[in-house]
């Protein structure tokens, strides 16, 4: 839902007021609300900027997790197919709209970050069957098509801003 109506941030009463207008077979809340708001954020798949505005970006290991357990388990590469997965099976990743598939914007950040640190590369290749088409970011101003990904490995130690957010938990509990 966060997904569909914002591209990179979302006001927590905005959000609301969406899902009171949406989704009819939940009584929405402040309660259920930040319920689901801390779930997503201890996953990893949003954050928030202050307590009233959610930052729809997963975190890099995230995305990077989805994307090889996409590889390891359906024995592909293909981009195109690769995202519907993740939204069928864990998180909403693309806008709607007609003709190719477009990520969403909070997605293209995130990817954009793996892409620039060398941890995935993308390409497009003009007789794909699936392809996603990637917005604008800061750093890359042309909206590409993509239809392959490959991933270069993980850091064995990752900096603070790269770890799962499990990992904190982790290392409190050991």
């Amino acid at each position: 839902m966060a997904f569909d109506t914002a591209s990179r941030t979302l006001q927590r009463d905005l959000l609301e007021t969406n899902l009171k207008g949406e989704v009819d077979y939940i009584n929405w809340n402040r309660t259920k609300i930040n319920a689901w708001y801390r779930l997503m954020e201890g996953i990893g798949v949003l954050s928030f900027a202050d307590s009233r505005e959610l930052i729809l970006s997963p975190r890099p290991v995230l995305l990077y997790k989805l994307l090889e357990t996409f590889r390891d388990t359906e024995n592909s590469t293909d981009f195109g197919a690769a995202i519907p997965w993740i939204e069928d099976h864990f998180m909403s990743a693309l806008n709607t709209r007609p003709g190719t598939p477009r990520l969403h914007q909070g997605i293209t950040d995130t990817l954009q970050v793996l892409i620039d640190e060398d941890l995935l590369s993308v390409r497009g290749m003009s007789d794909a069957r699936h392809e996603i088409e990637l917005p604008s970011t800061q750093s890359r101003q042309e909206e590409p098509t993509v239809t392959e990904f490959e991933l270069h490995g993980w850091p064995n130690n990752p900096p603070a801003s790269k770890r799962h957010l499990f990992d904190r938990f982790m290392e409190g509990a050991l």
